[in-house]
């Protein structure tokens, strides 16, 4: 009897080991798949604000459901691990087949307005993420019968989910989407569900979950149940939500400044968010563990105060020591390397720019998430209903969801663009604050209250924050900064000379010879120049240029972000060009222009973002510039400025069947071959005085090769909308397949 117990105890052990790494595995699954599915919907429906936040909105809509579903059906069905089993496999199912059924459903419907992409993407969705909504309450109450103790239960569960999800994040985007692509990152994940599925499966073989219900062999943490009224749980746990996706909206636009905004660093961002929220809830059970008879109510409202307090505290502190001491050289340090992590050509290795996109978010948000994630199990467990695990957890999810959507919209569409990001933390760090008033000694509640005139004094003032973290190009200059949805944009003017940086990246600088010099040569290969697009404004030097063409009728302008426009609009010389009659000024994704026009032009330029940026691919893929020939008239020309020199260039010649490269980083590509003009050159050269014209003709704007030269002097790699090579520049960086030396550079 005795060593049949001992098997017994052992068997249920190994069972519930079992289920927690399918726990941390699904975890890691379910962030390949955000990651992957949230990068592909934004080639079909744009990289603005707007379509990220609808697809983040939607992803997190879809969990919330399936987790108040998951709720009901933990509490009702007999065969917990059967159905979970189940799940697992139909998530496998859809993650199988996603690459061909968003494919399908892009390819007819991308470009479409607003209301209907959220209609599309909501279509996309919510089947795989209602199915991954489902999975906490099940597990939750199928675990809970080996640890007979709610807040160990969950704690445990979100510990084990969030750090296999930030898991996910790091090696996601690190190594499987940057040597793997897009594509394959999902079919992973969805092999990794197949997986699952099978080994729970086998774990289910023995009958239901209750026949394994076992007693933990550790103390009851629960020995004086604090409990809060259900209502009361729920208004903190959506409160909760919002602040908690609304700082994680902060965080990252603050960081974009200082570590860039590439897909690496997004990824390091996110993943230290989850990791901070997976500690704190490991962290809450041995607390509890610790102090059994700890007043949990107490305890939740203190962590609210005290994350406000941290964040007073390090933006506070990285205000002053960055703007008034030696401290300002490690800002200096982050914001001056265009790449993060720091890895460009052999040689060019910097250390802090190698490590900061870990850095800086440790400092910002590490402590505040760890806070938040003890957050979430803690209140959930104040509201529960006793033997009703699953239900509680399904609830309780389904309202911190709607607290996340709610708090993401408000924060990105209203907050941020018009009371910035000192007001919002100003506004949130209150929020926290007053958490305070519910605290039962009066000498907390007093504390509480007396730090939000400490934080009115202590925070930056509006636009402080974003002028500590920039850094001019030297003395003198004058600074025009402008917040909006789409970020930060900061532009320096001196005398005639003018540099923007656009989210903490460098966009540009006037006098732009180096851009004059590239329009002139382009402006000398097309026959005609009637009209022409050119998509991403940076400091107006391909505007300028072509607005000096005599021929020139019309100039659609395409602008993602509106607070580049309203920032160049405060420098005579930028909205001089802006306001000239032949410009048409749209505010839009590129790509999402182009797939609702029909227009053709005789030329397109393009100077988009640096090719490292999250979304850049968008505008450097094989289909993107097969999107662009149809837009181009007869003889219409292609004029491409690239800061890469492997991957686009490559990818051009193999869409193109004329392309011309040339030492200035410029490419010129065309369906016909070129023609030479020199009257429209001659004609916008004269525009310029003879210094200006000077200096263009020493920017060395030498012919290197054509198409064939192209190909024989890169390797076969080329972008494409599923595989995001110069975007994801690490596995191309490292793995460095050249059939010959790179193209030359300047």
């Amino acid at each position: 009897m005795i060593v049949e117990t001992v098997t017994s105890k052992r068997d249920t052990a190994w069972k519930r080991t079992v289920l927690i790494t399918v726990f941390f595995l699904s975890g890691f699954a379910s962030l390949l798949y955000q990651v992957s599915w949230q990068r592909l919907l934004t080639v079909y429906y744009g990289v603005s604000s707007v379509s990220v936040t609808l697809i983040v909105s939607v992803y997190l809509f879809g969990l919330g459901l399936g987790a108040l579903l998951g709720g009901y059906l933990a509490e009702r069905v007999e065969r917990k691990i059967l159905l979970y089993a189940c799940i697992e496999a139909a998530i496998a199912a859809f993650g199988l087949g996603s690459p061909f059924l968003l494919d399908a459903l892009g390819q007819q419907t991308a470009g479409s307005p607003y209301a209907l992409a959220a209609l599309y993407i909501f279509i996309f969705l919510s089947i795989p993420t209602f199915l991954m909504g489902t999975t906490l309450p099940l597990l939750t109450k199928i675990c809970n019968a080996f640890y007979q103790n709610f807040a160990r239960t969950l704690s445990t569960l979100y510990f084990v989910n969030t750090l296999g999800a930030a898991a996910g994040a790091l090696i996601g985007s690190y190594v499987l989407i940057s040597f793997g692509g897009l594509a394959n990152a999902a079919r992973i994940a969805a092999i990794i569900n197949v997986t699952l599925a099978g080994l729970i499966f086998l774990t289910a073989r023995n009958g239901t979950s209750a026949d394994w219900k076992q007693q933990d062999d550790r103390p009851d943490i629960e020995l004086k149940p604090v409990r809060m009224a259900r209502r009361v749980a729920y208004m903190v746990v959506f409160c909760t939500g919002f602040l908690a996706i609304g700082y994680e909206f902060i965080w990252i636009r603050m960081l974009s400044v200082l570590v860039k905004d590439s897909p690496y660093a997004f990824a390091s961002i996110i993943a230290e968010y989850l990791l901070g929220i997976a500690i704190g809830s490991y962290c809450l059970t041995k607390v509890l563990e610790k102090y059994q008879h700890l007043n949990r109510r107490e305890l939740l409202l203190g962590m609210q105060c005290l994350i406000s307090l941290y964040v007073l505290v390090s933006v506070g502190a990285y205000y002053y020591l960055t703007k008034y001491t030696a401290f300002s050289a490690i800002s200096a340090a982050s914001f001056g390397s265009p790449i993060h992590p720091g890895i460009g050509r052999p040689g060019s290795l910097e250390l802090f720019p190698l490590i900061d996109i870990f850095v800086w978010p440790a400092v910002f948000l590490l402590v505040p998430t760890i806070l938040m994630g003890a957050s979430f199990p803690l209140i959930s467990s104040l509201g529960a209903a006793t033997g009703r695990e699953g239900e509680t957890v399904g609830k309780v999810y389904f309202v911190a969801v709607l607290g996340n959507v709610l708090g993401g919209f408000i924060t990105g569409w209203v907050l941020l663009p018009y009371i910035k990001t000192e007001g919002t933390l100003m506004l949130f760090i209150t929020a926290g604050m007053l958490f305070g008033l519910a605290l039962q000694q009066r000498s907390m509640r007093i504390t509480a209250i007396a730090l939000i005139p400490l934080a009115l004094v202590f925070l930056p003032r509006s636009g402080e924050l974003y002028r500590a973290m920039h850094f001019p190009p030297g003395e003198g200059y004058t600074a025009y900064l402008e917040e909006g949805r789409e970020g930060i944009v900061a532009t320096y003017v001196r005398n005639r000379a003018l540099t923007t940086y656009i989210n903490g990246s460098a966009h540009g600088g006037r006098p732009g010879f180096d851009f004059y010099a590239r329009a002139t040569e382009a402006f000398g290969r097309v026959s005609k120049f009637n009209d022409a697009l050119i998509i991403g404004y940076g400091t107006g030097s391909f505007v300028e240029t072509a607005l000096m063409a005599d021929q020139l009728k019309s100039l659609t302008l395409v602008e993602l972000n509106r607070s580049v426009i309203q920032n160049s609009m405060k420098v005579d010389v930028l909205r001089n060009m802006l306001i000239d009659p032949r410009v048409n000024l749209v505010i839009e994704d590129g790509r999402r222009y182009l797939l609702k026009t029909n227009q053709t032009f005789d030329v397109i330029m393009l100077d988009p973002l640096r090719s490292k940026t999250s979304g850049s691919n968008n505008l450097y893929s094989y289909e993107f510039f097969e999107l662009l020939k149809g837009r181009l008239r007869p003889g219409g020309i292609l004029v491409l400025w690239t800061d890469e020199f492997e991957v686009i260039p490559r990818t051009l010649a193999s869409a193109f069947a004329n392309v011309r490269y040339y030492t200035n980083s410029l490419l010129l590509a065309s369906n016909q071959p070129f023609v030479s003009n020199p009257e429209l050159r001659a004609n916008v050269l004269e525009k310029f005085d003879d210094a200006d014209r000077q200096k263009i003709f020493g920017i060395g704007q030498e012919f290197v090769g054509d198409q064939d030269y192209i190909k024989s002097h890169t390797a076969t790699q080329v972008n494409r909308d599923w595989r995001p090579r110069s975007e994801y520049f690490i596995g191309l960086y490292l793995t460095n397949k050249f059939r010959g030396p790179p193209l030359p550079i300047r």
